[in-house]
């Protein structure tokens, strides 16, 4: 139980400590992996791929404080402003509201660390005017397809925060946000992880609300969800085989929910105690720090790969983002448990990249997701994160 004070001195910027030994390989991990995007990158950049390289860029400039990633950080970056971006009566598709909010981090990044506007303000407010309208008249549960592009939108306007002008239309979205969570069928099953998930938009939810944004009921829809989750838990049985607290997505054909061992970043265990952290600060009920916490202690008994499905170095789905999810699970909790198996999951990342970099497979994202920071830019972000305490927090792209 949380018997200590560190939960309450917590703090999402917390720094992971490291220690020397740790940063020196996640460093020469890195570095290894950055060799490989440098190449790629200047064999030239599908616009796709436009906004994770700038992303990344501008972290490596911040570590290292190299001109020349600089210089290449703002080129990718005015590059990525100048994307077609959907006019009236265009649709956006999901992974341009992903690089929306790239464009947007980066420049509320630029502008806090004094450098150049990789956008002119008025580009930026044109794109929060139009991302808002995109998504007008989802005051109903909506397809699971506007669902997910009703969670990037409120996501992108909390990164443009605080500016004057995105301030009221993420208000006025989540003001009439839909019931959560969104219904299951058949065919549009709900998916409950971080990546498109029921917890991805409650922390949607949590993070407004974090930032001050007081829109009329916003509390009661995290806590009609998190009640909706908690319905779902079962108990574990390892010698069945039987690892997960929750299961991956419910369906009207499963409404007992589909479980699997997958431990990773996009589903599973790991998320949901990220979830019921976060869900305190809001909600202040101390129960859910207690179930956090006994359910993050539990995915720490899960090391081997029938027990988490972990085969790669990969971040949606592999050892990068479990290592990442510990780090955060620190952050906010300071639970010392949390420290230790982000350092062994940073170990497994580096022993599972020296094969993976023998093939072209790490380049690609996971197959079939629109998923921001996929492959091994994830990765390599990871290991830059751990060898150097100045990289900015990317992950807010991602929650």
């Amino acid at each position: 139980m949380l018997s200590s004070p560190l939960f309450a001195a917590a703090r999402p910027g917390l720094v992971v400590p490291a220690g020397p030994a740790v940063q020196a390989a996640a460093l020469h991990s890195w570095r290894t992996a950055h060799a490989l995007l440098a190449a790629h990158q200047a064999a030239g950049l599908a616009p796709a791929q436009l906004a994770d390289f700038a992303v990344y860029y501008h972290c490596v400039y911040q570590a290292f404080g190299c001109s020349e990633h600089g210089a290449l950080a703002q080129q990718l970056a005015e590059q990525l402003a100048q994307l077609p971006w959907p006019g009236p009566g265009r649709p956006w598709a999901a992974a341009q509201v992903d690089q929306a909010s790239a464009l947007a981090w980066l420049s509320a990044q630029r502008a806090a660390a004094g450098l150049p506007a990789a956008c002119p303000p008025a580009q930026l407010a044109a794109l929060d005017e139009a991302l808002y309208q995109e998504v007008q008249g989802l005051h109903t549960p909506p397809a699971a397809r506007r669902r997910g592009l009703l969670v990037r939108v409120a996501r992108y306007l909390r990164l443009r925060l605080p500016v004057p002008t995105a301030a009221p239309y993420l208000h006025a979205l989540l003001a009439h946000w839909p019931a959560v969570p969104a219904p299951a069928t058949a065919e549009q099953p709900l998916r409950l992880g971080l990546a498109d998930g029921l917890a991805a938009e409650l922390l949607v939810l949590i993070r407004a609300q974090q930032a001050g944004v007081a829109a009329p009921g916003l509390a009661a829809r995290v806590a009609q969800g998190l009640r909706h989750l908690l319905a779902l838990k079962r108990d574990v049985d390892f010698l069945e085989q039987q690892y997960a607290v929750f299961p991956d997505q419910v369906h009207t054909l499963a409404p007992e929910g589909t479980f699997s061992a997958e431990l990773s970043w996009r589903c599973g265990d790991g998320g949901q105690s990220w979830l019921l952290y976060e869900a305190q600060t809001i909600l202040h009920d101390p129960e859910l720090a207690n179930m956090a916490e006994l359910l993050g202690l539990n995915t720490l008994l899960r090391t081997s790969i029938p027990a988490t499905g972990v085969v790669g170095p990969g971040f949606y789905q592999g050892a990068a983002g479990v290592a990442e999810l510990y780090a955060q699970l620190y952050r906010r909790s300071g639970q010392p448990a949390y420290r230790r198996a982000y350092h062994h999951w940073l170990g497994r990342t580096q022993e599972l990249l020296v094969p993976a970099l023998a093939t072209a497979a790490p380049l690609a994202a996971t197959p079939g997701e629109a998923a921001p920071l996929g492959g091994l830019l994830g990765t390599a972000l990871v290991l830059l994160t751990a060898a150097k305490e100045t990289t900015p927090q990317w992950q807010a792209i991602l929650v």
